[in-house]
């Protein structure tokens, strides 16, 4: 805020006056500013929080879903495992 020589005050007391006022308008402004920026820094560590929670219960459903399918193809695999030993045993019962 630049003052015209004619805005200044004549005496002493009342520029020193003028000057506290004018520091205090400052310093109120910077502390909304301060307040401005404390808020975005929050919003931003929760915006960083819901993220990682996210990232989280994606690696879990997706740690889920290989169970299942390995449940599935597992107990094909058994079966198929089981029936290739049962043959491997019916040849080597015959070859012996």
């Amino acid at each position: 805020m630049v003052s015209k020589p004619s805005d200044l005050p004549a005496d002493l007391t009342s520029a020193y006056r003028a000057l506290l006022s004018e520091r205090a308008i400052l310093q109120a402004e910077r502390d909304v500013v301060a307040a401005e920026r404390d808020i975005a820094v929050a919003q931003a560590a929760n915006a960083q929080a819901m993220l990682s929670d996210s990232e989280a219960l994606i690696v879990s459903l997706e740690l889920a879903i290989e169970k299942l399918r390995r449940e599935l193809r597992g107990q094909r695999s058994e079966r198929t495992a089981r029936l290739n030993y049962s043959s491997k045993s019916s040849v080597r019962r015959e070859v012996a």
